[in-house]
């Protein structure tokens, strides 16, 4: 019986992989949009460094297009996210986000740009406000730290 139960272990591991589709190749390196280039977004929601975390991811879109050349890389309204690298309250509240992942033709390309911060803003004496805020809607301009290759369709 033992040896049965090994031989039916060994069949059904062999034939797991049976009837799945081959593995596809990994995509082809495409256009490379250079360490620099501006990547301009807008914020889906209000970020406020009252209620966010170190590490709190928010959404965001391309307000304009990647492109190399006339080639258009990734269009307007690619869907971004993003993430909080800084949120402190106290005497001088701040907030401080950047990009992670890019969504081009269904995949999630990983992509390394600049920290954006945002102080709050300060009353008629000085004081600041209790939170620093990003409103909704914000159009922010991030700066790639890394080059960013965009793989070429299957």
């Amino acid at each position: 019986m033992r040896v049965a139960t090994t031989g039916s272990a060994l069949m059904l591991a062999m034939l797991a992989g049976c009837g799945k589709d081959p593995a596809s190749p990994p995509p082809k390196a495409g256009p490379v949009i250079t360490t620099g280039a501006s990547v301009t977004v807008r914020t889906t929601m209000p970020l406020s460094s009252s209620t966010a975390k170190r590490g709190d991811i928010f959404a965001a879109t391309l307000e304009e297009p990647l492109r190399k050349g006339d080639l258009v890389l990734a269009p307007k309204g690619a869907a971004v996210q993003g993430r909080i690298v800084d949120a402190g309250p106290g005497s001088r509240p701040r907030i401080a986000v950047e990009l992670a992942v890019l969504q081009v033709a269904g995949r999630n390309l990983p992509i390394s740009t600049n920290a954006i911060e945002r102080g709050a803003k300060t009353d008629k004496a000085g004081a600041p406000a209790a939170a620093a805020v990003i409103p909704g809607e914000s159009v922010i301009i991030f700066e790639l730290k890394a080059p960013l290759t965009i793989p070429e369709p299957n």
